[in-house]
């Protein structure tokens, strides 16, 4: 079985949230996705930030291009990209392509009618649709059957799901049709081990240190 991947939540470990402090600890936990949530200046820059931007003080943010030239050397880390809004998508697919990272970064915050809409555009960003499957049915192969033909016609990497909504059953019918599962936000312990039980691909979490020494011990 694939190791699970760790994602670290914007802000782990009690650090600022889309700040420097932040890539830095995730990247000394040994994550293999680093989460930050994007914005964009009135001028094309691309900034991290989960709420809108101050405007009058763009100084105090930390953009993605500085971002990408401390992490492109570790080739083993990816980047989770939040969108917040659908505006000067192109602004940063572009700074994507520009630093050779189309196969290290994807889109997460997209709901299937964004992903249709991307998609019309021509898009080349990868992403993880976020999901909102019914969680009293979750566990019902004939529902999980027509989810999975409705996610294939997005052309996407895989899905972004709150961890209530994944199942054992969700996750073996999505890996046969080749469909990547992250799972989304998970602190306590016990809730991990049933996500690494279960097998998802990923598990975003503030505690990327309780989930390293986990996998560690499966190992």
């Amino acid at each position: 079985m694939k190791r699970t991947l760790i994602t670290s939540h914007s802000g782990c470990l009690n650090t600022k949230m889309n700040s420097m402090e932040y890539i830095k600890k995730a990247m000394q936990m040994n994550v293999d996705i680093i989460e930050v949530d994007i914005r964009y200046t009135e001028n094309n820059k691309v900034l991290l930030n989960h709420d809108e931007l101050d405007k009058e003080n763009l100084d105090g943010y930390l953009s993605l291009e500085s971002l990408i030239d401390v992490i492109k050397p570790y080739k083993n880390i990816q980047l989770n990209l939040d969108i917040k809004e659908l505006d000067k998508f192109q602004v940063l697919e572009n700074l994507i392509i520009e630093k050779d990272m189309l196969d290290r970064a994807f889109l997460s915050g997209v709901k299937p009618e964004m992903v249709r809409e991307l998609n019309k555009k021509g898009y080349k960003l990868p992403m993880l649709v976020n999901y909102r499957l019914d969680v009293e049915r979750n566990t019902e192969i004939d529902y999980l059957k027509e989810l999975v033909d409705d996610i294939k016609t997005m052309n996407v990497k895989g899905v972004n799901l709150h961890y209530p909504r994944a199942s054992e059953e969700l996750v073996n019918i999505f890996h046969e049709a080749g469909i990547f599962i992250s799972v989304w936000t998970v602190d306590e312990e016990e809730i991990m081990d049933k996500m690494i039980e279960i097998g998802v691909d990923s598990i975003s979490t503030d505690r990327v240190d309780l989930l390293n020494r986990k996998l560690q011990i499966e190992k």
